[in-house]
């Protein structure tokens, strides 16, 4: 909820009718957050991201920042040479909670007596293995709550995906995931797990669940993530018109690969931040080494750059090369059951270990960490183990594809006793303006990173918001600020017969007459008070993703637009030139 007086915000798009759907629920066995700006696929197993990604098979591109409309986007290998431009840009790969009981008890066939084992496990995010899960976990529901529907509720997030499942460690996961596309609080997806030990053991062979009560001493819970940024203008700066020489098959669409003769490698730069007692959780994330402004240097790279690439990428001729890749991805721990020896803020949410390995480059227990196997093929289950309950960090020189390991424990769990994780998928971008201009005054990495920050501190504050609330018999996770409601707005063209371009911005008074109620029936939003003023925007971006602002206009000045012929207000917006089309 989080009330504030707030400005109604026009584009050239008609906003009031975007997404305004009723709360509904739905089930399923995947779910998607496309509400914000940070797009993201999940299955009802824990596991977040999309496998298919490594091979062009994720035909819905779920796994974009920022997500729009109207992408162009390679969905297949032997396809990706037909498309103009690749617009899209993919940024997690393959993440998920990891559960450790270890010394702990599972009911052995064929009588399903009980034995000690020294570890039982779950995952949701190893390239194999078995998960530790059912095949027919309960799908998800997903409820959409938006502004302007009569069952609004201000306390709940605007997308909201609920499952749970349970696991062979006889710990029972709820998994629940939010996202907003309120202004300063769109770029990012919040996660809030529960791990309770009820004591269901999940037996995946039988498909079925068998009951063993018992205190689990020694439980880790781990998030495991691979993040790439180099997606997209791997791409965009390279051709080959035969394909089996191109970048796609040979690996480029997951970054800078090595080449057979050892040269270069990945293109990424990882940070680390509020590893600390300073009442945060720690903040990780990956960025591209320069955000793809050129492709790198010739003598590192094993493939074909595309002739005129620099042509190809600009938007406008006065422009430089739209950077391809300049945004960072990461998480950030927002609240965490303290484990056992830890402080008491459970705000103060860093892991106990946490590790860094870049794929292809460094070795674990003497074998390559390659993540395209990296499972339970490869690794036992006490080597796992080992790799998640230590710290190590690489040599940051701009050359990784960063796969992070982050994990808390030890904690002690009684019958019915349960570990609560909430933390956040998170992205930050400079001025998307000046990324499409090609970032001539080298915002780059700077802005991104000021982003990314600022980002996590919007999640962090919308935890401490919304924790420890209810409304309509849910339990809170998070609350922002709601933007007032968007008019009925249109854009048209009012040139005829004339030697200067007008266009004509219409829009209803709906934000000043709506009034908004909470769930206890106090009014949260009046549009007669609370409301002032309105912005106007536009672009001529064919995606949409960056807008200039026209006009700010208070609500003191609104006398001078109204229109009351038509009941409605009128801006004419004439800073224009023929023959360009705006949004």
């Amino acid at each position: 909820m989080n009330q504030h007086k707030s400005r109604a915000v026009l584009f050239y798009v008609a906003l009031g009718a975007i997404l305004l759907f009723a709360m509904q629920a739905e089930a399923q066995v995947n779910a998607t957050h496309t509400r914000g700006k940070l797009w993201e696929s999940l299955a009802n197993f824990g596991f977040i991201g999309d496998g298919g990604a490594w091979d062009y098979q994720q035909m819905s591109a779920i796994g974009l920042y920022p997500g729009f409309t109207g992408y162009t986007y390679p969905d297949h290998e032997e396809r990706v040479y037909l498309w103009p431009k690749v617009t899209a840009n993919f940024h997690n790969f393959r993440s998920g909670p990891w559960i450790f009981a270890k010394n702990a008890q599972t009911l052995v066939p064929p009588d399903y007596h009980a034995e000690e084992r020294d570890f039982l496990f779950y995952h949701a995010s190893l390239a194999n293995g078995e998960t530790g899960t059912l095949y027919s976990n309960p799908t998800f529901k997903t409820k959409l709550n938006s502004i302007g529907t009569p069952d609004f509720d201000p306390f709940l997030p605007e997308e909201m995906n609920y499952s749970w499942f349970h696991t062979a460690t006889g710990i029972t996961v709820k998994q629940r995931s939010m996202a907003f596309s309120y202004p300063d609080y769109d770029d990012f997806i919040i996660y809030d797990y529960v791990f309770t030990n009820t004591g269901e053991l999940a037996f995946p062979a039988l498909n079925e669940t068998k009951q063993l009560i018992q205190t689990l001493d020694e439980v880790y819970i781990t998030f495991h993530s691979g993040i790439q940024v180099s997606t997209k203008g791997i791409l965009n700066f390279h051709y080959d018109e035969n394909l089996l020489a191109g970048v796609a098959p040979g690996g480029g669409f997951l970054g800078w690969r090595a080449s057979d003769e050892g040269k270069g490698g990945f293109m990424n730069y990882y940070a680390v931040e509020n590893d600390g007692p300073d009442g945060k959780g720690v903040l990780y994330y990956s960025r591209n080494y320069n955000g793809g402004r050129e492709p790198i240097p010739a003598s590192m790279d094993p493939y074909k750059i595309r002739n005129n690439w620099q042509d190809f990428l600009r938007l406008r001729s006065d422009w430089l090369p739209e950077l391809q890749d300049p945004s960072c991805f990461g998480f950030v721990f927002l609240y965490r059951t303290p484990p056992s020896g830890a402080g008491p803020d459970p705000f103060d949410a860093d892991p106990d270990y946490f590790n860094i390995y870049s794929d292809e480059r460094d070795n674990f227990k003497n074998k390559e960490v390659d993540f395209e196997n990296f499972g339970l093929d490869l690794f036992k289950v006490n080597e796992i183990f080992e790799y998640a309950t230590h710290n190590f960090l690489p040599p940051n020189e701009g050359n990784l594809y960063c796969w992070y390991t982050s994990t808390f424990g030890p904690y002690t769990l009684a019958p019915g006793d349960s570990i609560r994780l909430i933390l956040a998928e998170i992205a930050g971008v400079m001025d998307l303006k000046q990324v499409a201009v090609g970032d001539p005054e080298h915002w780059y990495p700077d802005s991104s990173i000021a982003a990314i920050q600022r980002n996590a501190a919007a999640a962090r504050n919308a935890v401490r918001w919304g924790i420890g609330g209810t409304t309509g018999g849910i339990d809170m996770a998070a609350d922002v600020p709601e933007p007032p409601p968007a008019p009925n707005c249109a854009a048209v063209t009012v040139s005829a017969g004339l030697d200067t371009p007008y266009i004509s911005v219409r829009w209803d008074r709906l934000a000043e007459e709506t009034v908004i109620r909470d769930g206890s029936g106090d009014v949260f939003y009046d549009g007669a008070a609370d409301l002032s003023g309105y912005r106007i925007y536009r672009t001529f971006d064919e995606r949409g993703i960056w807008w200039d602002l026209v006009k700010e206009i208070s609500v003191a000045e609104l006398p001078v637009y109204w229109d009351a012929e038509n009941n409605r207000y009128e801006y004419l917006d004439s800073d224009l030139q023929f023959d360009f089309e705006f949004k």
